[in-house]
């Protein structure tokens, strides 16, 4: 995660004119490497790009499980599908 991280910062430094973006948005024309505000939004999207990666993942995983396991049992349902709890972020109580 920290090598992650670094590359990215080390990325912006190279060519500072990249900016800083924020959910999408160019928020800042320039990297400024001694702004730790613009750190910190660097840091955000690494992590939110990494989450996304891992969600995405786990949603497909779970999905074809789940379309599979229906299939061999014959089920139309089941009561632990955990794609449901994955893509709609519903947890056990």
């Amino acid at each position: 995660m920290s090598s992650i991280i670094l590359y990215t910062i080390k990325f912006k430094e190279d060519p500072p004119e990249t900016g800083i973006l924020a959910n999408n948005w160019k928020i800042e024309n320039w990297y400024d490497k001694n702004d730790t505000k613009q750190n910190s939004l660097i840091i955000t999207y690494v992590l939110n790009a990494i989450e996304n990666v891992i969600l995405f993942s786990v949603d497909n995983y779970f999905r074809e499980f789940s379309a599979e396991y229906k299939i061999q049992h014959n089920y139309d349902s089941f009561d632990n599908d955990w794609y449901k709890y994955v893509e709609y972020g519903t947890i056990i109580l």
